[in-house]
């Protein structure tokens, strides 16, 4: 990673909309000591990855060794000695994770979280880079399914809807499609999101139709409007079995 150039003026308007959120201390944590992302190859990839190609070059996304992204689990989003119901519950509504992952890693400052977003988006949209669009992939999952947690705190997710649109306005066209829509990730989440936002909370609703517009002018791309015939699997339910309630099948 480098300084962005100055000129022209509106190159570096951009750039700020990009990374206005990262701070040095996001930076440092994250970034290998030398600042460089490179391309190194992965040792093990989900199978998302292993299909997906960087259409414009030819070449597979790759893993960058040393990257520092906050790590979490989207499949272990309950709280330790949890009961049968709140694993199911937490599982289903992501909002106990994201609360804990902002207390514990973001100082309470849901902007820190909005940092690593773009730091892990910058490094996908300049470098291909693996671990930037896995922790992407993780984060906005992890925005779009909080259910309570947009009723407690909704200019998190009005921050975070912004954030989304300025990075999906610097997508190539063909990024856009070959890689952020691959399996019907975007399209799952925004459901996800738009189903989580209750009808009482005009401006969040609002604004998040503001985002659809935007994707539908820009790219030609719709976001559904009805339930998919199968669950998106993370998010499928959880049968508990109340004798182990940690055994989960």
């Amino acid at each position: 990673m480098g300084p962005y150039p100055l000129v022209p003026t509106t190159y570096y308007e951009r750039w700020k909309k990009l990374t206005d959120n990262i701070t040095p201390g996001i930076v440092k944590r994250i970034l290998p000591n030398n600042g460089r992302v490179s391309h190194l190859p992965a040792e093990s990839m989900d199978e998302d990855m292993l299909s997906l190609k960087d259409k414009r070059s030819g070449r597979p996304v790759e893993k960058e060794e040393g990257m520092e992204f906050t790590p979490f689990d989207l499949r272990q989003s309950f709280p330790k000695g949890a009961t049968g119901e709140e694993i199911t519950r937490w599982s289903l509504d992501k909002s106990w994770l994201a609360q804990d992952l902002l207390t514990r890693v973001y100082r309470n400052d849901h902007k820190l979280m909005l940092g690593e977003l773009q730091l892990a988006f910058v490094c996908l949209l300049m470098a291909q880079n693996f671990s930037g669009f896995n922790q992407w992939k993780q984060l906005v999952h992890l925005l779009c399914a909080c259910q309570s947690l947009v009723t407690e705190k909704p200019a998190v997710f009005i921050d975070f809807i912004d954030t989304l649109e300025r990075q999906l306005n610097e997508c190539p066209e063909d990024f856009f499609h070959d890689i952020l829509t691959e399996n019907n990730f975007l399209a799952t989440m925004l459901k996800t999101l738009h189903d989580n936002i209750p009808e009482s909370n005009h401006t969040l609703a609002s604004r998040l139709k503001e985002l659809k517009l935007f994707l539908a002018t820009r790219f030609k791309w719709n976001v559904p409007e009805h339930e998919e015939d199968e669950e998106d699997e993370e998010d499928a339910p959880i049968v508990v079995d109340t004798d182990n309630p940690y055994s989960l099948f």
